[in-house]
C-alpha cells in the first residue's frame, strides 16, 4: 500500500505533519503570489487575473477579490461566480474552503480549517528531537448568496447554508441553516428571512 504524501492527508482530514518539503514549498508559492497581488495597483486587472490564476490553479476567474489578500495555499480554495471579498481576508485553507455563486465577505474576516493538538508535545515542532508538527483539517462551506459581515470568524468544519447573513463581529462555531440571519459569539440564528426582493428596507450592515 502505498503511503498518501502530507498533502493527500491535509485535503483528507486525516493527521499530518506540516513540516514536509512539498507542503513547505505550496506555502511558499502561495506567499509569493500573494504578494505580488497586494503589490498591483488597483487597476491592473489583467496583471491580478493572471496571479489569482496561478494562485487558484483556475482559468474561470469570475468573482472579485480586494486587497490585501492572505491565504496559505489558495489551490484549496474554490470560489464561485459573481463572488465579492473585501479588504484583507485571511483564508487559513488547508483543508479547503468553498465559496458559492453570489456571496459576499466583508473585510478582515478569516476562515480556518486547521485544528492543532491540545498536548503541547504534539504541537511543539522546534525542539531538537522533534521532525513533525501534527495537525489535521476540516473543510469550510459557505452557500450561494450569503452575506458575511466584517470581522467574522469561521473556524474549521463550518458549513454555512445558502440565503445567510452572518453578522459583523460573529464567530461561526458550528453549522447554519439556509436563510436566516444569525449574529454572535458563538454565532447563533436570530430570524428566518422572508425571501421579498421587492423589500430592501430592512438591511444589514457590513
Amino acid at each position: 500500500m502505498i503511503e498518501k504524501t502530507a498533502k493527500e492527508k491535509m485535503l483528507a482530514g486525516e493527521p499530518y505533519s506540516c513540516i514536509d518539503a512539498e507542503l513547505d514549498k505550496l506555502r511558499l508559492s502561495a506567499r509569493r503570489l500573494c504578494k505580488k497581488y497586494n503589490d498591483c495597483w488597483p487597476d491592473e486587472t489583467e496583471k491580478r487575473n493572471e496571479i489569482l490564476k496561478e494562485l487558484f490553479d483556475t482559468d474561470d476567474i469570475t468573482f472579485s477579490i480586494l486587497e490585501p489578500i492572505w491565504f496559505d495555499y489558495g489551490f484549496a480554495t474554490k470560489i464561485g461566480k459573481d463572488v465579492y471579498i473585501s479588504h484583507n481576508v485571511t483564508f487559513n485553507d488547508n483543508g479547503g474552503i468553498t465559496i458559492g455563486d453570489y456571496s459576499m465577505i466583508g473585510p478582515n474576516s478569516s476562515f480556518y480549517t486547521a485544528i492543532h493538538p491540545l498536548d503541547a508535545d504534539s504541537r511543539i515542532y522546534s525542539l531538537p528531537t522533534k521532525t513533525e508538527k501534527w495537525e489535521r483539517t476540516k473543510p469550510i462551506t459557505i452557500g450561494k448568496r450569503c452575506w458575511i459581515g466584517g470581522n467574522v470568524i469561521v473556524l474549521p468544519g463550518v458549513t454555512i447554508g445558502d440565503d445567510v447573513v452572518i453578522g459583523a463581529g460573529s464567530v461561526v462555531t458550528k453549522d447554519i441553516p439556509s436563510g436566516v440571519v444569525a449574529i454572535g459569539n458563538p454565532c447563533h440564528v436570530i430570524k428566518t428571512i422572508e425571501n421579498n426582493s421587492s423589500n430592501n428596507s430592512k438591511e444589514s450592515g457590513c
